[in-house]
């Protein structure tokens, strides 16, 4: 239990904390969303992203950790953290292949040389970003668990650096192996009341990816602007995920869907991705507007 006074007290230092200029969350490249998170990503929350298949979740979030650990983003931040990141979903190589796409502005299949080799210069280009970005913040986890094996995973990484914060990503939760749940709901469930358990008993940033069931594709959505936007009951497994999430986001692209127009205010839906915030503790939900340029390996603000 904690008293009231005690409360009181931890608000005055973050009123506090926040007057001297502090930087209290990490950053993202983008400031509109920034600014919609009231300063980026902090410490002691839940983020759950979710978008269906192909729309650009998980290389958002490959993009996201980069910015964490980029200095020219991130680097008044103080205090010292590490990033453990079950990738489940997708390789560690095929993560860091898609960096080095955003950084080089070289395509996925140009770096592997699937249409003839890499010139002299090229390569030399690649070599520079990949010693440019080593670093010892970033872990990967590729074998896939169930929750218990996750949690003790957590619990050791953050007794072998107890001096540090802890950012968490699983992409995506679909992924994790069944213990003794029954359905995919009560996995859901049970992970979500877990990862509330881990921001408060080891204060991390978690962020986790999750899937967009099929009733965004429904052809009467599809023909109604106004049922554009994706919902609450979009997301799988969206009572127990969305519950335990300080923060839900989705990530959408409308041209996928071979719209004319996006939304009552017919966006265009072009390069279009829309990030919508459907939940936020802290702030007020909405959608920020960005635009992929995904041959080159980036996405900026509309």
């Amino acid at each position: 239990m904690k008293t009231y006074s005690k409360a009181l007290s931890e608000a005055k230092d973050a009123i506090e904390e926040g007057i001297t200029g502090e930087q209290m969350g990490l950053l993202t490249r983008w400031d509109k969303i920034n600014d919609r998170l009231l300063g980026g990503m902090r410490f002691g929350n839940v983020y759950l992203i979710a978008g269906a298949s192909g729309h650009g979740k998980s290389f958002i979030l490959n993009m996201i950790l980069q910015d964490f650990i980029d200095p020219k983003i991130n680097g008044n931040f103080k205090k010292p953290f590490k990033i453990l990141h079950f990738t489940f979903e997708m390789s560690a190589v095929d993560e860091v292949l898609r960096t080095l796409s955003g950084k080089t502005s070289l395509a996925y299949g140009d770096l592997l040389s699937a249409h003839g080799p890499l010139s002299d210069f090229e390569f030399d280009r690649v070599k520079k970003e990949i010693d440019a970005l080593i670093n010892d913040t970033l872990y990967f986890v590729e074998t896939t668990g169930n929750r218990y094996e996750i949690y003790e995973t957590i619990r050791l990484f953050k007794q072998r650096y107890p001096d540090h914060e802890l950012v968490i990503c699983l992409d995506h939760t679909l992924m994790v192996n069944e213990h003794d749940e029954k359905s995919e709901v009560g996995l859901m469930a049970s992970l979500g009341k877990m990862f509330i358990d881990i921001r408060k008993e080891f204060n991390t940033l978690n962020i986790l990816l999750c899937q967009l069931n099929d009733k965004i594709e429904d052809p009467r959505r599809l023909s109604n602007p106004s049922m554009h936007y994706p919902t609450k009951t979009d997301i799988h497994g969206s009572k127990q995920l969305y519950h335990a999430a300080d923060g839900v986001f989705v990530i959408h692209r409308p041209e996928l869907l071979h719209l004319d127009f996006y939304g009552p205010k017919r966006h265009e839906v072009n390069g279009l991705i829309a990030f919508h915030i459907l939940k936020f503790r802290k702030g007020q939900p909405g959608m920020t507007r960005l635009r992929e340029d995904l041959g080159n390996g980036a996405i900026h603000t509309w």
